[in-house]
């Protein structure tokens, strides 16, 4: 006898105007499937950040992505941000966290 589950899921959309996204990719040159992956895989990320560091936020020079053609790794800098406030708790210059993050990671997700 198998096992039904049921599921409930609320995505939350965190790219703002994705149209103008897409055709400022498509006006530079990105293919139409590699600026649809690159705003899938942007979204990807952003919820997973999201669902795992709550109380972070990407540093100001926090977002690199390293595409070998096989797989995107995104290297990403967090700060923890005081959940009162909105504020980064420490204000010095340490290197906050680093996710890094691949495709197949994604894919598991």
């Amino acid at each position: 006898m198998s096992k039904i589950k049921t599921v409930t899921i609320k995505p939350q959309i965190t790219l703002c105007n994705p149209a103008d996204y897409f055709n400022d990719l498509i006006e530079d040159g990105v293919s139409v499937h590699d600026a649809l992956v690159s705003i899938m895989e942007e979204e990807l990320v952003q919820e997973e950040l999201q669902r795992k560091y709550p109380n972070y936020t990407v540093r100001d020079d926090g977002w690199d992505l390293d595409d070998n053609g096989l797989e995107s790794v995104y290297t990403i800098k967090l700060i923890e941000m005081d959940p009162e406030t909105g504020r980064p708790l420490d204000d010095g210059d340490d290197e906050g966290l680093e996710l890094l993050t691949t495709d197949k990671d994604m894919a598991e997700a």
